[in-house]
């Protein structure tokens, strides 16, 4: 909810037009084809658009009004809709939720790291929801970077007492200014992962995504990786009467540590035993793959540092913590089939972590491979390894487009049977394909 008289306090912009009654608006918008009613419009210039071109769609959607750096035609404004007139949308966006956040004053905990940062940002919000007030609880649902972590704060209200922000970054400096933004209370660093970052170098990635903690009191990091681990200990010799760090892993350094992992009695679930906490109590959550561990134990982390209890943290995961879309989320498929859906995104390490998880599975197992890459595109050693990976977890693969057929070859190199493997240039072949290879693998 946007009030009109703290946008333009805080980005000394100039109305045009009939404001709203109320003088509020119902969250923003910043596509004309999303809008529901009563919305600011966004008119952001990108790459390929310019939102300023589709005000009047906004506005005979049922946007009450449009946040704009140039005054459109007069046939674009219409009657009944305001404009707020700034120097840079953008910057205008970014000052709003900094004001915004300051007014209501919820507790933050930011999050993030290479991977995992939504499922985690989720699970830290639906437990400590659960342990506290259900509707209290805010979250960015994976608008993370500098323009879409204002919108989605376009829908924080008074109710919200505390915010889990999840925090994403393509260039230095992104995180800072994040942070700066939304200056958190608590930071959680997952892990970095080298082949999925934009950063050629490690220790400029530790240095950009330490950076959430830069206004933090307390932090909670992955340990597992030692050149985290030095980091997170020289932050907190900064000034260490006035901060606070939580380590977490599987190994022996981390303060809490998931030991014993394993796969649940249905191959859906990830449990494991969490020491440091309770004396080993077992954490079983309905995620699918040990790669989820940082995410599940850094939310037992900040449960604690709000003031929950451990034995309730932990019961609550159980209870709260289910897969997000695209994210190895199971659905049912033809015959009885079950898909894991991991079509969120694909770096390296990403892909290799969904075909661990496939292992796991009972066979007959297919791989439906898009293209593989994120940040980085794949060397030949990264096209090799995946292939062999395949070729070891799969029984047949279908590969859509140029990147992932040199995948499916190289695993037809390892060993998988060249009859198994079909390539698809388009969505709806690929889905064609997959359905012939179920029959296949189900049938009599």
């Amino acid at each position: 909810m946007i009030r009109l008289d703290d946008l333009v306090e805080a980005t000394g912009g100039r109305v045009v037009g009939q404001s709203p009654a109320s003088g509020v608006f119902q969250g923003f918008a910043h596509d004309s084809r999303n809008v529901r009613g009563g919305e600011l419009f966004v008119a952001v210039r990108t790459a390929i658009a310019d939102g300023h071109d589709h005000i009047r769609d906004a506005l005979d959607a049922g946007a009450a009004g449009a946040l704009v750096d140039r005054l459109p035609d007069a046939q674009d404004i219409g009657q009944g809709a305001a404009l707020v007139i700034v120097t840079d949308v953008r910057d205008a966006l970014q000052r709003w939720a900094t004001r915004h956040l300051t007014r209501l004053a919820p507790r933050v905990v930011a999050v993030t790291g290479t991977a995992g940062k939504t499922t985690a940002t989720a699970a830290i919000a639906a437990v400590l929801g659960s342990l506290g007030t259900p509707d209290s609880v805010f979250e960015n649902a994976n608008r993370n970077d500098l323009l879409g972590l204002p919108l989605a704060l376009g829908d924080l209200e008074a109710r919200h007492r505390i915010a889990v922000l999840e925090l994403a970054t393509d260039r230095a400096g992104e995180i800072g200014a994040l942070a700066a933004l939304c200056r958190p209370e608590t930071a959680v660093l997952l892990g970095i992962v080298p082949d999925a970052e934009p950063f050629d170098d490690i220790d400029d990635a530790i240095a950009e995504y330490l950076a959430a903690a830069t206004h933090a009191r307390h932090l909670v990091v992955n340990v597992d990786d030692p050149r985290l681990a030095r980091a997170a200990e020289a932050w907190h010799a900064g000034a260490p009467s006035k901060r606070t760090l939580t380590t977490i892993g599987t190994g022996p350094g981390a303060a809490i540590r998931a030991v014993d992992i394993e796969a649940g009695a249905t191959g859906l679930t990830l449990a494991f035993t969490a020491h440091g906490v309770t004396t080993g109590a077992r954490v079983s959550v309905a995620l699918h793959g040990p790669h989820w561990v940082p995410a599940i134990v850094a939310t037992v982390a900040v449960a604690i540092a709000h003031g929950h209890a451990p034995g309730a943290a932990v019961a609550a995961l159980g209870q709260q913590v289910r897969p997000v879309a695209g994210r190895l989320a199971p659905r049912a498929g033809l015959h009885g089939s079950l898909i894991l859906d991991d079509t969120f995104s694909a770096s390296v390490a990403s892909t290799m972590a969904s075909l661990d998880a496939l292992a796991t599975r009972p066979r007959p197992r297919l791989v439906v491979l898009g293209e593989v890459g994120g940040h980085r595109t794949p060397t030949d050693a990264d096209v090799a390894r995946l292939g062999a990976r395949v070729a070891a977890v799969a029984d047949a693969v279908v590969a859509g487009g140029d990147g992932a057929d040199a995948i499916a070859q190289r695993a037809r190199v390892a060993g998988l049977d060249a009859s198994r493997i079909g390539t698809a240039h388009r969505p709806a072949e690929a889905a064609a394909r997959a359905a012939r290879a179920i029959e296949r693998c189900t049938g009599p």
